[in-house]
């Protein structure tokens, strides 16, 4: 029996519809790889990627973070890894650095940054905040940069 040349090109997602929900190089990239499937991508970001609006504040806290101010760095995403990039942010031996999940850990080593902790049960900051307070007993010095929308929970 011979195959007709649609079946020989069916892709699994062929007809399917598919919101990717962030815009950028991630965006553009789930977008091509959902196409060659043969989906077809919907791009509609949902939020938006902005510098702060208090540049100041920001240097301050890596100024600070570079003289060894901190115990402990907390990273929540992976955009907050390029932020610690662009400003070309030193991390002292001495402050430990946490990632929120893989990805995240991943994001801060391909960068060069060493990561201490990433949550093994709980990839979220309420997992992340309690195996820190579980490692430390006492009261330790965290800087965590975070976006306008996160919780403020850390």
């Amino acid at each position: 029996m011979m195959m007709t040349e649609s079946k020989q090109e069916a892709k699994p997602l062929t007809g399917w519809r598919v919101l990717v929900p962030r815009g950028g190089p991630w965006g553009d990239g789930v977008a091509a790889s959902l196409r060659a499937q043969g989906a077809v991508p919907v791009v509609a970001p949902l939020i938006n990627f902005a510098p702060t609006n208090d540049q100041a504040a920001l240097d301050e806290a890596l100024a600070k973070l570079s003289a060894g101010e901190f115990d402990w760095l907390t990273i929540t995403s992976a955009t907050t890894v390029d932020v610690l990039f662009a400003h070309r942010a030193e991390i002292p031996a001495s402050t430990k650095i946490a990632a929120v999940g893989e990805t995240t850990a991943a994001a801060l080593a391909a960068v060069g940054y060493h990561v201490d902790l990433v949550p093994e049960d709980d990839n979220s900051a309420e997992g992340m905040a309690g195996q820190i307070i579980a490692l430390e007993p006492e009261p330790k010095r965290i800087l965590t940069l975070r976006s306008e929308i996160a919780k403020p929970l850390l």
